[in-house]
């Protein structure tokens, strides 16, 4: 494997949608549906650019018509008025065009569909070995859903249009269809290990486009992160960037490889270490683009010939959800509370690393894993998650040898822990589904869309109860795409301007297997 603990162990119509939009996903025409797979840390960005509209928003970056949107998710139901597309494995947006893509036509209704059940290997292999995966079937009627209703514009993201009518816990109809479009956190040259492991031959079959670069963060349990503050003279208790705790990379590459399993392994300078307890491990599966993150920034793997070995260790045995043919190694699991005994965890998805953080947190346990910088925490000022602690993310992030995970960090050259990520298209596409690829690779990349994900901490607060706004993670652009800005940059500059200064592309190619070269000026220390 690699992060190497070797692990223990159909789309429905909730009825027509109402006249002046686009009816349900069941109405689409065949040749009308595309399918679009991988990254998971890469959703928001890809929902938010497909519903980009209204206000400071140019008409030609709009994909769809106002008022025609319909949006059909597995996304537990919430009740009418809320919607949760952002929870989902499986979401169809269905609308009409507001633009014309190749020989699809402005008012032609079309169906994009992300599945989100595995990770970035989904959108590197599947397209380049033409196999298929289980996306919803935007031509067959709908099953299972409930009627959120309406979703006013601006209810997810800044610029994200109205959406006339959102169905969630939608069941059916699954079609196994190859991916029309794949996107990755890395480059394909990372995905060469597990069962769906991708080789040269395979790599040359694809067409890749950079897109962003995008932000990951080492996430700490509760208890953990408390023990960590009180360890460096922080003041327990506040989450916000000052007192955020900090450990070194080498350290967090010794918890890795297993040769830190222990919180008593973790000193101050003084020599008071933390508790003896053992630290657990929340990941995701090899096949995930965040997991790669880790692998590669941490203990170089994938990127040398010889691959770092962690402790192999038992556990209970429970992988819920994984799919005929897949390990729980390579694809990961849907997280069950029978996991709360395995010392390394592989979840398929970021939200089952969030619930492993949280049950740690709750059984008082130290644990930790890598999550996309955009993951949110609960429960500010708590102290475990456990009781009546409100909230279902009890986790928060943690500094790398000093260096806070912001977007701040990102664009002043401080920290590096970002990846450059991709779209993936098969290079045997052509006519309308290359003409939707090629549409989506410039749409994904959209600076709008890029500035409306950048994710504020609101529970970051002190403990007087004042949210840290300086507390705000993402992605940007990388240092050699876009022209960073000048240092120190502030908030609002990034903002206005969402450039990294780093970059992972030197060569003309996205490399991620480069070490982050800054791209034009950075300053010795953060500016926060």
């Amino acid at each position: 494997m690699s992060i190497q603990r070797k692990l223990l162990c159909g789309l429905a119509l909730g009825g027509l949608v109402a006249g002046g939009m686009a009816q349900a996903a069941g109405l689409v025409t065949a040749g009308h549906a595309f399918h679009i797979s991988g990254s998971t840390a890469l959703d928001n960005q890809i929902k938010d650019a497909l519903l980009l509209g209204g206000a400071g928003v140019p008409s030609a970056q709009q994909t769809c018509q106002a008022g025609t949107i319909s949006v059909y998710t597995d996304a537990p139901f919430l009740g009418a008025g809320t919607g949760n597309i952002t929870k989902a494995h499986q979401t169809t947006v269905v609308c009409n065009l507001n633009n014309a893509i190749g020989s699809l036509t402005v008012g032609t209704t079309v169906a994009f569909t992300k599945e989100s059940n595995g990770g970035s290997n989904e959108g590197t292999f599947y397209p380049a070995a033409q196999q298929a995966l289980a996306f919803f079937d935007a031509t067959q009627t709908p099953t299972g859903c409930s009627s959120v209703g309406a979703v006013a514009a601006g209810f997810y993201w800044p610029h994200q249009q109205a959406i006339a009518a959102e169905f969630d816990g939608c069941t059916g109809t699954i079609v196994q269809a190859i991916p029309d479009v794949g996107v990755a956190d890395e480059d394909p040259a990372l995905f060469t290990i597990g069962p769906q492991a991708i080789s040269a031959a395979l790599i040359a079959k694809l067409t890749t486009t950079p897109l962003f670069q995008n932000q990951f963060t080492i996430a700490v349990s509760m208890p953990l992160y408390r023990a960590l503050q009180s360890l460096e003279g922080l003041t327990v208790g506040d989450d916000t960037l000052a007192n955020m705790p900090s450990l070194t990379k080498a350290q967090i590459t010794a918890m890795y490889a297993g040769f830190i399993t222990s919180g008593n392994q973790i000193a101050s300078p003084g020599g008071t270490a933390l508790a003896a307890n053992p630290i657990f491990l929340c990941r995701r599966g090899d096949n995930s683009g965040t997991n790669v993150s880790a692998d590669v920034y941490f203990l170089r793997n994938r990127c040398t010939t010889q691959m770092l070995q962690e402790t192999v260790t038992s556990g209970s045995g429970v992988c819920t959800g994984l799919p005929a043919g897949q390990t729980a190694e390579n694809n990961g699991c849907v997280w069950n509370a029978a996991n709360l005994t395995d010392t390394v965890f592989p979840g398929t998805a970021t939200g089952d690393v969030v619930s492993c953080l949280d049950a740690h947190s709750r059984a008082g346990q130290y644990a930790f894993g890598h999550l996309g910088g955009t993951s949110k925490f609960d429960d500010p000022n708590g102290a475990s998650g456990a009781g009546g602690e409100p909230g279902t993310a009890h986790f928060r992030l943690i500094a790398i040898n000093g260096n806070k995970p912001t977007i701040e960090g990102m664009a002043n050259g401080n920290y590096d822990y970002a990846f450059d990520n991709v779209e993936n298209l098969w290079t045997g596409l052509s006519g309308t589904p290359l003409a939707v690829g090629n549409y989506l690779g410039t749409l994904f990349q959209n600076a709008t869309a890029l500035t409306d994900i950048l994710v504020a901490q609101p529970n970051a607060q002190s403990l007087a109860h004042v949210a840290d706004a300086n507390f705000v993670g993402g992605g940007l652009q990388d240092g050699f795409v876009g022209t960073p800005s000048a240092v120190p940059a502030s908030l609002a500059t990034v903002k206005s301007n969402p450039v990294s200064q780093f970059t992972l592309a030197a060569s003309g190619t996205v490399d991620n297997c480069q070490l982050p070269l800054v791209s034009s000026s950075s300053v010795t220390k953060e500016v926060y």
